[in-house]
């Protein structure tokens, strides 16, 4: 049971905290009440916990935990319906927030999917990792906060194997 509460935390685990005041907070805040929507918001307190724990197990559940104690909370909005709802919320978050402070490591389009996968850094340290999915019927946005790294992202979504984080894979390679 813990390691399976780990995993989900590891994979909705990694967000916005910090209270920020930003277009990206503003945009979940405009929809996470709204029942058509997913939400998950997790805080930087629960990962404080989790970072505390100590574990007894495997290697991927210490692996779990060294990631989790340097991220500040997580943020998911995701939307499943009609393809063009889906469409506008896209183009509207890509209007929303100013995607010119990130700097783009991903962006790829797949049989009508558009996929951006952004970071905010300074210096080596990634402050945030952002992404951003449209395409068909489907919107997702993530936004994880704290000292992000991207190795271990890619390293957790391969060992989770879970749709939605699959587009994680390939950020170690950048």
């Amino acid at each position: 049971m813990k390691k399976l509460i780990l995993l989900t935390i590891a994979v909705f685990g990694m967000a916005t905290a910090y209270a920020q005041n930003d277009a990206i907070t503003k945009y979940f805040d405009k929809y996470m009440n709204d029942e058509r929507f997913d939400m998950v918001y997790i805080s930087p307190k629960l990962f404080e916990l989790f970072a505390s724990m100590e574990m007894e197990g495997d290697d991927a559940e210490g692996e779990i935990l060294e990631i989790l104690k340097d991220l500040k909370g997580l943020r998911v909005l995701s939307f499943e319906g009609d393809a063009s709802e889906a469409a506008n919320l896209y183009n509207e978050a890509r209007k929303e927030i100013d995607l010119s402070t990130y700097e783009e490591l991903i962006t790829a389009r797949d049989g009508g999917e558009n996929v951006h996968i952004m970071v905010k850094s300074e210096g080596d340290i990634v402050s945030e990792l952002f992404v951003l999915v449209g395409g068909g019927n489907e919107f997702t946005m993530l936004s994880f906060v704290g000292n992000i790294d991207l190795k271990k992202v890619g390293k957790i979504a391969r060992m989770l194997n879970l749709d939605g984080m699959k587009h994680l894979e390939h950020v170690e390679d950048h």
